[in-house]
């Protein structure tokens, strides 16, 4: 499992509170989801689909990265993650079951249906979060883009102005 470092100056002792026992809670989850997923076949297949641990891991990484993110990732720590756990330990106890009805087989593609939806929603989670980032990075391009507008539009009048009056000096001895 990877482990992450964070660096909480600049927030509140309350927030710096907050951000340790969502961020330890949803690391713990976390890492248990990856161990029960790695013991089904079936479970495995999907996270590896919808690429849970990428996500999960990127998500982790951008909150250690930027703590006062951490509003941006309430759905993620506080819904999808602990729902996902809880369906997954679920999933395992009636997988186990040696006598399997109709209806627990059922209800095992229902929670699997539901783990697809979670782990495509941990991806929205993950653009939500960093989506702040490629906003930062349009309005810098939008920036860049403007500056080299007027350094150009600047260039091409000094350019006119250039050819004028020297068009100009060269017309005036004749006069």
């Amino acid at each position: 499992p990877t482990k992450y470092t964070y660096d909480l100056t600049g927030l509140s002792r309350k927030d710096k509170q907050a951000f340790q026992t969502a961020f330890a809670t949803g690391y713990n989850d976390i890492q248990i989801i990856n161990d029960l997923v790695k013991a089904d076949a079936q479970l495995q297949a999907i996270a590896d689909r919808y690429q849970f641990e990428l996500f999960t891991d990127n998500i982790m990484a951008t909150l250690a990265e930027k703590p006062e993110r951490l509003v941006l990732a309430d759905e993620f720590l506080y819904n999808h993650v602990p729902n996902a756990l809880k369906i997954i330990r679920m999933y395992m106890t009636v997988q186990k079951q040696t006598a399997v009805s109709q209806f627990a087989d059922e209800q095992l593609e229902q929670a699997q249906n539901t783990l697809v939806a979670l782990f495509k929603e941990i991806k929205v989670d993950y653009h939500v979060l960093t989506q702040v980032d490629s906003q930062a990075l349009s309005e810098q391009i939008a920036i860049a883009q403007q500056t080299m507008y007027n350094r150009n539009w600047i260039n091409d009048v000094e350019l006119v102005f250039q050819l004028f009056f020297s068009v100009k000096i060269q017309i005036d001895p004749v006069w």
